[in-house]
């Protein structure tokens, strides 16, 4: 079984994440890695210059929070930018799942946010960022806790349709979405 070492964290092979994964698609995935629990964001895409990624590319993050009649959603909206071209990647997260929690709680208290780019021929790259995303996640826990309601996972994909119908597209929904973050490349493996 093979495994990448990404500075002191090894992961489960990538290749078996990533070949089922359709182009296109943003997911979260969680490892164990030396008895703690770590978030690693998985993008797989049809990028162009894949050898010279992330060289060649800027990636931005914003994030918010959105209360929506019983429903308090959290989002992250990942920015990849090139010369030629920008592409989005969206996620939603929901307190009240038990398996986002989890998600939400590692990124909360990881150091390093790990992004794997990976291609259609299932080659990938890793890049490690300072985690400055950390402050959102746990004010999005506490804002939850605070709140008072447990909504259903019905009124969750309720207020998401909601959301995502209000706006005419991903790049509208970014321009609303709260302050840009642009982290800086630790590491590229």
């Amino acid at each position: 079984m093979n495994s990448s070492k990404v500075g002191e964290i090894k992961v489960r092979p990538i290749e078996d994440m990533l070949k089922d994964l359709p182009l296109g698609v943003s997911a979260l995935t969680e490892q164990k890695v030396h008895n703690k629990k770590l978030t690693c964001i998985i993008i797989k895409d049809d990028f162009k210059d894949f050898i010279y990624l992330p060289n060649s590319m800027q990636f931005n993050f914003k994030s918010a929070y959105v209360k929506s009649n019983k429903v308090i959603s959290g989002h992250l909206i990942i920015r990849m930018k090139d010369d030629i071209k920008e592409k989005y990647y969206p996620f939603h997260f929901n307190y009240y799942d038990e398996k986002t929690l989890s998600l939400i709680i590692n990124l909360s208290h990881q150091r390093k946010l790990y992004l794997i780019l990976g291609n259609k021929y299932n080659e990938y790259k890793i890049v490690c960022f300072r985690n400055s995303l950390k402050s959102f996640f746990r004010r999005y826990i506490i804002n939850c806790i605070n709140y008072g309601y447990r909504w259903s996972d019905e009124d969750y994909k309720q207020s998401i349709c909601n959301l995502v119908s209000s706006f005419p597209s991903i790049d509208d929904l970014w321009k609303r979405l709260g302050g840009q973050i642009t982290m800086s490349i630790l590491k590229k493996v």
